[in-house]
């Protein structure tokens, strides 16, 4: 799958002082699984190495300028981020990783001078990544500060690897038995994420009302990565584990009941991370041959070697 990432993270030397910002998650640990397209708004525009630039705000607009010469790069860079745009598109990317606090790639909190130079109250994403989510609403979009925070991260990480799954099915000419095997299978994935999106799902696929299959896949795609896009919480998460164990309740011996409430109820309290009650689960659902418990993603929703849900601070 590709991702769409701001190219200094990947040690392209891009930025204002001919450097770079390379960030070991991004350039080591996630290009294990994905081919990234790697871009810098700036560099084309202004050369490299080139002055800094920052936003000012100028009657009502947000312009992007030159510190020290305050020339008006503003036309220039959203030009080429409607070429970058395009080309997002084209490729399919699953997602895109942004370098904080860059006039044109900050997702948030990127300071705004006024045209006398002083800082604003206010704060705006970077011209690049405003236009990024305006144009690809739902594109699961993160910053590298953003990503050393555990949460964040284990929630992106899960985002991408649903949004690639729903973007190739869509591609793949599903027909409405595809679409069920595709729900059931991310189920308790999704009610994990928002139980009112979770059974508007089911509703769609329902379909009592025998929509066409193609306003069903419409329907069910907005509804399926506005649910992705959502953050993980304990007490969801811990209803769905109980949900989860009353599949194997008539199989369990005293014993491994016992083991498998103590580990959710840790979970819940926050003494223990998620893999430990998650894989007593697959442990059981393998043991006693639990097929609908063996296809659930909520399982592994990407691959375990990212070690996220080890990490007790993944879950809040």
């Amino acid at each position: 799958m590709k991702i769409g990432v701001s190219a200094c993270l990947l040690g392209v030397e891009c930025n204002w002082s001919a450097g770079h910002n390379r960030y070991p998650f991004v350039s080591e640990d996630l290009a294990k699984y994905v081919e990234y397209v790697p871009l810098c708004p700036e560099a084309p525009v202004l050369g490299v190495p080139r002055e800094t630039i920052r936003l000012v705000k100028e009657e009502g607009r947000i312009k992007v300028k030159g510190h020290k010469s305050e020339r008006d790069y503003t036309q220039p860079l959203t030009q080429i981020s409607q070429e970058y745009l395009k080309r997002l598109k084209e490729e399919g990317v699953c997602g895109f990783i942004l370098k904080a606090k860059s006039p044109t790639c900050g997702m948030e909190r990127v300071k705004v001078y006024n045209p006398q130079g002083m800082p604003e109250r206010e704060s705006e994403a970077g011209i690049f990544a405003k236009m990024l989510r305006q144009a690809m609403p739902h594109l699961p979009i993160e910053e590298d500060g953003r990503l050393y925070d555990a949460w964040i991260k284990e929630n992106f990480i899960m985002q991408i690897f649903a949004y690639e799954s729903w973007r190739l099915f869509s591609l793949s000419s599903p027909k409405m038995g595809d679409l069920v095997h595709f729900y059931t299978r991310y189920k308790f994935l999704l009610q994990a994420k928002d139980e009112r999106l979770y059974r508007e799902m089911g509703r769609v696929v329902a379909n009592s009302d025998q929509k066409p299959l193609g306003e069903i896949l419409l329907q069910f795609g907005e509804l399926f990565l506005q649910a992705i896009a959502k953050k993980n919480k304990i007490s969801t998460t811990y209803n769905v584990l109980e949900h989860c164990a009353g599949f194997l309740k008539n199989h369990l011996t005293p014993t491994q009941k016992e083991e498998l409430r103590s580990a959710m109820q840790e979970f819940r309290e926050g003494i223990v991370p998620l893999v430990l009650p998650v894989r007593l689960l697959r442990l059981y659902a393998k043991q006693y041959g639990i097929g609908y418990l063996q296809d659930q993603i909520f399982f592994e929703p990407y691959p375990r070697d990212f070690a996220l849900r080890s990490d007790l601070k993944a879950y809040k």
